[in-house]
């Protein structure tokens, strides 16, 4: 979910409630002659590199999708979509390597 403020955030907001929001993909923007920070979050119960990189992978891939895709690709289809389910998840964990 993108979202927007007038600062930076930090990449982990304790929400209080045993959540967490994990922010990343934050970019500067300038709108109307005023800066805004825009970006990226999931919310999740604790704070672990697997946590994040699932909570994030999964907002563009179900757990049914991700089968279908590995499916496919071994049996020798849909391989060009299953190389961007690849490059995808390994931007994931670059992401993450760089905030935590």
């Amino acid at each position: 979910m993108k979202q927007s403020c007038m600062t930076r955030q930090p990449a982990i907001v304790n929400l209080g409630n045993g959540k967490y929001q994990f922010i990343y993909n934050q970019q500067e923007v300038q709108r109307d002659e005023e800066t805004f920070w825009e970006y990226d979050y999931v919310e999740v119960d604790k704070v672990d590199k697997a946590t994040i990189i699932q909570a994030i992978i999964h907002k563009s891939y179900s757990l049914d999708d991700e089968v279908a895709l590995i499916n496919n690709y071994n049996q020798g289809l849909k391989i060009e979509e299953y190389e961007a389910y690849q490059q995808f998840r390994n931007d994931v964990k670059s992401i993450i390597n760089e905030l935590l």
